[in-house]
């Protein structure tokens, strides 16, 4: 799909200037409620922009390879651009909840009750706990346990079409039959490569996002260890 790699580019200097600043300075939060909404539908968006149009371009290659003379069809600019457009409207659709449920808040003194200056953070408040657990569940699944599932069957059915192209090769074109079926399996290791990716780049992300939601008791070093590492791995 042309125009991938420049899009691609774009998802990943958009999302990690306020990634990389969570890093940084945890709190206080020094920017203000209207960035805190911006950056939290920016990075989610950006996120479900990247899982997509990698999505995308798993059908393309898969259309490519297995259908080449339905391939022109889709190699073509214009419905690139409107692919590349409906991506980002379906990503920030279902981004905005994470804006809406998002505030800048104070961690409270459990003595008395009152704010702590330092301690302003821009995050989800925990009266919306419930409701985010069922978002988090839904976006798990469709930006990563779907697209996960889509893009391994895609390449399992272009491995398969290769294969069986291989072995319909004459065998009196023995020499040209070696050098094709090495090229043939250099393809096949560069796919089993983007599904492994994939899974590392995405699954820490994902299960850092669960493990936050669903575990309450976080006093364990065990825990706070995992997600210290979660989330590190989860922002390379």
């Amino acid at each position: 799909m042309k125009g991938d790699e420049v899009n691609e580019l774009n998802v990943t200097a958009s999302g990690l200037p306020p990634e990389a600043y969570a890093v940084l300075e945890s709190y206080p939060w020094r920017f203000g409620e209207a960035f805190c909404l911006f950056k939290s539908c920016l990075f989610e968006m950006t996120a479900y922009v990247s899982v997509l149009t990698i999505t995308a371009f798993s059908v393309e290659r898969y259309i490519a390879i297995c259908y080449p003379l339905k391939a022109h069809k889709f190699a073509d600019l214009k419905r690139s651009i409107k692919i590349i457009i409906a991506i980002w409207i379906v990503s920030f659709f279902f981004a905005l909840p994470y804006p809406i449920h998002t505030r800048t808040f104070y961690v409270l003194n459990d003595n008395n009750g009152v704010s702590i200056p330092e301690t302003l953070q821009c995050n989800i408040p925990t009266i919306w706990r419930d409701r985010m657990r069922i978002v988090f569940q839904i976006s798990t699944i469709l930006f990563f346990v779907f697209p996960m599932s889509v893009i391994t069957v895609l390449y399992v059915l272009i491995a398969l079409a290769l294969r069986k192209t291989t072995l319909k090769r004459s065998c009196s074109e023995e020499s040209r039959g070696y050098s094709s079926s090495h090229s043939i399996k250099a393809v096949l290791r560069m796919l089993v490569a983007v599904v492994v990716a994939f899974f590392v780049c995405w699954a820490p992300f994902h299960a850092q996002r669960l493990l936050t939601l669903f575990i309450t008791d976080w006093n364990s070093t065990v825990m706070q260890t995992m997600q210290r590492y979660l989330f590190y791995i989860s922002g390379t």
